[in-house]
């Protein structure tokens, strides 16, 4: 079984969520959320948080359509993945539809209401505990 932290991010134009494992690879926990302006930042931010908490290994949703089709927010976060591949991380990247919507249920938040991050690291740690579960199997 794999050791070492892993840093799981939500991807969004201005927003990022974070969350991150233990060292043992179990459990998934919410770490905030980043605001950025444009993909170079959102790269040097992400490899900021990575590189502070000693993580090597960072899984990026994939924001596929219900149809599993690529949208423009899927080639951001492909583009971000990139990215932080060429600084030297691990990265893999996970489908992740319905993981904000998810968040946003448990938050109680939806449409018009703003959730100021809550719910992107929230789905950033649903995204996470399903790569983890996966991992194990």
């Amino acid at each position: 079984m794999k050791k070492g932290k892993v840093l799981a991010i939500d991807v969004g134009k201005r927003r990022i969520g974070l969350a991150i494992s233990d060292e043992g690879r179990c459990f998934a926990f919410p770490l905030g959320f980043l605001e950025v302006e444009g993909e170079e930042m959102a790269v040097d931010k992400i490899g900021e948080v990575a590189e502070r908490e000693g993580v090597k290994e960072i899984v990026v949703g994939m924001p596929y359509s219900l149809k599993g089709t690529i949208t423009p927010s899927t080639e951001l976060a492909i583009r971000i993945a990139e990215g932080l591949r060429e600084r030297g991380f691990i990265v893999e990247e996970v489908d992740e539809r319905l993981t904000t919507k998810e968040a946003e249920k448990v938050l109680g938040v939806g449409k018009g209401r703003k959730r100021k991050g809550e719910a992107d690291k929230i789905a950033a740690v649903f995204l996470l505990q399903v790569y983890l579960e996966r991992e194990r199997l």
